[in-house]
């Protein structure tokens, strides 16, 4: 007995599954508009991420004397994101392209060093002498690279077929800044 999509309304991915079969016949009227069923991003749709970060930071103390100290803050970040996407002929982004690989990488750094020098002075019970002097210096770089390519002709090929790319493009971003500052303060 063959379950009837009427029979169950509230079930709507069980009704979509019965109407959208996986396989469209050639010679079907339908085929000529669109191949995607329920598993064309199961079948036709790669994304491979690989991404790796590593993270830092040193913290030095040190007493000079009674009244002075000094402090050496650094950190820094570092992030590589390399991510391929595939997205074959059944799936509406490569569907008018005859498949569609999409490339993007970004690497992102940024390190800062902080120096201070405090002095610190009680001269009475009720009375203190404070003072910071420092330099802050910063940096970071963003490097972002995307790569798409289409018209493929062999498919089976899929995140690993850039050379295969009937048509392609290439954007390339860099971008740097580097701060300094100077820090006086005294109470």
């Amino acid at each position: 007995m063959a379950i009837q999509p009427e029979a169950l309304p509230d079930l709507w991915l069980v009704r979509f599954l019965i109407q959208a079969p996986y396989i469209v016949p050639d010679d079907d009227p339908g085929a000529l508009e669109s191949k995607m069923n329920v598993f064309s991003w199961v079948n036709d749709y790669d994304d491979i991420t690989n991404d790796k970060t590593f993270n830092g930071s040193l913290n030095l103390n040190w007493n000079i004397n009674k009244y002075f100290s000094y402090s050496l803050r650094a950190g820094g970040n570092i992030v590589v994101n390399d991510r391929k996407r595939w997205y074959g002929i059944q799936l509406p982004p490569g569907e008018n392209v005859k498949g569609l690989l999409a490339i993007s990488n970004v690497n992102k750094s940024n390190y800062t060093v902080e120096n201070l020098l405090n002095f610190n002075m009680d001269l009475t019970k009720d009375f203190r002498l404070s003072a910071t002097a420092g330099i802050t210096y910063d940096e970071y770089h963003f490097l972002t690279e995307n790569v798409s390519g289409n018209t493929f002709s062999i498919y089976d090929l899929r995140t690993k077929g850039l050379s295969n790319a009937g048509k392609g493009g290439c954007e390339t971003a860099y971008t740097k800044r580097l701060s300094t500052a100077f820090i006086f303060r005294a109470c």
